[in-house]
């Protein structure tokens, strides 16, 4: 919709200030992060231009890179144990109609979370953004799919995420929240409505009017480790080479350079804005590469924004603290120097020094170390040549450079989580266990930090967009279970209070555990002495609720609606609480141990077969009434 100049000059005089500020504040952690970086990517550190001591040649094995993939690929497996890693929970438990509309969600986020978003790309580069830069940022916004529109998730860079003040650990306490983007002029185009300025989600500048977009010094730098260049260079071929006149020359150089400034200029370089006034937070969208900084967008509604950002080493009123990555990157100097010089040390000893006498040996050209050699001595050979004895010290050298190699490997368990437990270790199944589950703490710290701070909310927020973004006339395609045909929806079925649960293996594990404790208190309660005893003093069961419970601890949402349903209306002459039997006991496989059912025998245990024998004899109610 089109901005008022009023309004464009008063946002930008309000966030321009503290946009520069926030960037040039975060410079110094951005070279710390630059070093993580160029250590990950296989480039030695700046101290790698001085001399080893003893002059040997410098080795250089990316060992960081090696231990920041191993830690990751544990994480990931962690965050995704299985292929359901998720629960959705109704705030109103104790409504049947929410439970089944939660049943529906759930299979909405799971068809979302399978086909709309790729999970493992995402989790991924959270992951390896927390262990570089201790700085991970996730970011939910809308795509448009042939005319359906549906949520997306991304990891943002850490490097153009900024957020002010530079204490925020959380979106409660930021103040200014905005991301520096570059995207090509006619991604921006495809969003600009010209026919219909109202409806545009872009106000319209022509392509002559943008310059060369200033490309961060970060990205610049980033893209130069992998031999790449800023996106702006262009390189055009001019096929065979042909003899060609001064003056030809002159109008090829003038239309390469009209060339190469015409698809510069197709850059739009702007950051994606969110300022809070008091309590409401607003979005707008800035362009720097025009004569002066413009509005794109403006939103005068409340637009709350869809980020999320956690670090794995929180301190009280401090945002940017050390990562993992800056102790993996000095011992990683330090293990490629041990083992350079342990190589250094081993070619000396493999090919020692040799003494020669000059009073009977002469000729030095001839005696040279070849294949099939041949010295012409006078005398005795013992006596004119004699090998200098060299301290073997690479024993030393290699024990070195197993301890650096074995404190950069212990932030992720280390060999013990490998399956391969040290010298004079325990080798019994639980002891290694335990050991393994010690030594992994630090690798469950970070998965941790990265469901509670970023899954778990961003499963929120792709609830919200697609509430808040999708259209009504979107039907939802739901897939079903097996044997069961796609439910179909559109977002008003979907709307309601939800609590959302991302499981990560540590959670699903203690998930089960308390499973498997109501399991138990199931068979207590199912127990006919249990039943009669709790009703002499006054009480029932409310199975219909227990049973719920345990399968929502042990299973989820999915499903649930098609186990637990409503009773059918009462059969007139049966008593409230009896069940409807169809034929004799036997048919219904309630008559015990010994009864069949079509031939076979009965799947009820016997333990259940009394307790229902008993609900029916005795009447008792299963809603939780007397």
């Amino acid at each position: 919709m089109p901005i008022s100049t009023e309004d464009s000059r008063w946002v930008l005089d309000i966030i321009l200030a503290t946009m520069e500020g926030a960037r040039q504040r975060r410079r110094f952690v951005e070279f710390e992060w630059l070093q993580n970086y160029r250590a990950y990517q296989g480039w030695p550190s700046y101290s790698y231009i001085f001399p080893l001591p003893d002059g040997a040649i410098h080795y250089f094995i990316p060992h960081a890179r090696r231990t920041i993939e191993r830690g990751s690929s544990r994480i990931k497996k962690l965050l995704l144990p299985r292929n359901k890693f998720f629960q959705t929970i109704p705030r109103d438990l104790f409504s049947y109609e929410a439970h089944m509309n939660a049943g529906a969600v759930d299979g909405l986020l799971d068809f979302i979370y399978s086909e709309k978003i790729d999970r493992n790309t995402v989790i991924g580069g959270l992951v390896r953004s927390l262990q570089l830069y201790d700085f991970s940022v996730l970011g939910t916004s809308v795509k448009v799919e042939k005319d359906e529109v549906w949520p997306s998730q991304t990891a943002k860079d850490p490097f153009s995420f900024y957020v002010f003040p530079d204490t925020a650990i959380n979106r409660d306490e930021a103040q200014l929240i905005f991301e520096d983007i570059v995207i090509p002029y006619q991604v921006y185009y495809s969003f600009v409505d010209r026919d219909n300025p109202d409806t545009s989600l872009y106000e319209y500048i022509p392509v002559d009017k943008f310059k060369n977009p200033v490309w961060p010094y970060h990205l610049v730098e980033r893209l130069a480790y992998r031999g790449l260049s800023s996106p702006s260079d262009f390189m055009q071929g001019t096929g065979n080479y042909t003899r060609r006149t001064e003056a030809d020359l002159r109008d090829i150089s003038t239309k390469v350079i009209t060339s190469l400034t015409e698809q510069s200029r197709k850059f739009v370089q702007a950051s994606k804005v969110y300022f809070r006034i008091q309590s409401t937070w607003y979005y707008c969208v800035v362009a720097y590469n025009l004569e002066e900084p413009c509005l794109l967008r403006l939103d005068e509604e409340e637009n709350t924004p869809l980020y999320r950002w956690t670090v794995e080493r929180p301190l009280p009123g401090e945002l940017y603290v050390s990562s993992q990555m800056d102790d993996i990157r000095e011992l990683q100097s330090l293990s490629n120097n041990a083992l350079s010089q342990v190589e250094s040390n081993r070619s000396v000893v493999a090919e020692p020094p040799v003494a020669r006498d000059r009073n009977q040996a002469t000729r030095t050209e001839q005696y040279v170390y070849k294949p099939r050699a041949i010295w012409d001595v006078e005398g005795d050979p013992n006596n004119i040549f004699k090998n200098i004895e060299v301290k073997d010290t690479g024993p030393e050298g290699i024990r070195a450079f197993q301890i650096y190699l074995g404190l950069m490997d212990r932030g992720n368990g280390g060999t013990i989580a490998e399956g391969q437990p040290g010298r004079n270790m325990p080798r019994a199944g639980f002891a290694v266990n335990n050991l393994v589950n010690l030594s992994l703490a630090d690798t469950e710290d970070s998965a941790t930090c990265i469901e509670s701070g970023l899954l778990t909310p961003g499963m929120s927020d792709v609830y919200h967009v697609c509430i808040e973004y999708i259209p009504t006339s979107q039907i939802l395609q739901i897939p079903g279970k097996a044997g069961q045909a796609p439910r179909a929806f559109n977002k008003l079925d979907l709307r309601g209070s939800y609590t959302f649960k991302w499981q990560c293996a540590l959670e699903f594990r203690d998930t089960q555990q308390v499973a498997d404790s109501l399991m138990k208190l199931f068979e207590i309660l199912a127990n006919p002495q249990t039943i009669q005893l709790l009703q002499m003093q006054g009480y029932s069961i409310n199975f219909q609720e227990l049973i719920q419970t345990l399968y929502v601890y042990s299973i989820g949402e999915e499903g649930l609606v098609d186990i637990i349903t409503k009773a059918q209306p009462v059969q007139q002459g049966m008593q409230p609480g009896q069940m409807p039997m169809q034929g004799n006991p036997v048919q219904n496989g309630l008559q015990g141990p010994s009864g069949q059912q079509n031939g076979t025998q009965a799947a009820i245990p016997p333990q259940i077969q009394q307790m229902l024998q008993s609900l029916q004899t005795q009447g008792v109610p299963t809603n939780g009434t007397r």
